[in-house]
């Protein structure tokens, strides 16, 4: 169903489950999909190269998307979201 994958780069601070939503759970994860099938709409935001994904209220769990691909990633049903990047000291 999707072609992402990650790296873990922090666990986090409590038992994370980060996931990369997929159907079916039938399917084994070298399998290809059977016919029909789709993501789930709520998870299928998609992932973008090179881009760090946390929770939204606990940033101590980092994922790091080396392919990207059209599932989302989730703990859960609670969406990753996009880390966002940390502004540059200003040089004068």
């Amino acid at each position: 169903m999707c072609t992402t994958e990650v790296i873990v780069v922090r666990p986090g601070s409590r038992e994370a489950r980060a996931v990369l939503r997929r159907a079916p759970a039938d399917r084994g994860w070298g399998g290809t999909p059977g016919e029909g099938l789709a993501l789930d709409p709520a998870f299928a935001g998609g992932t973008l190269l090179g881009k760090r994904y946390t929770l939204p209220d606990d940033d101590s769990l980092e994922i790091l998307a080396t392919k990207g691909g059209d599932g989302a990633l989730s703990d859960g049903t609670t969406l990753l979201v996009p880390k966002e990047a940390k502004p540059l000291p200003a040089s004068d």
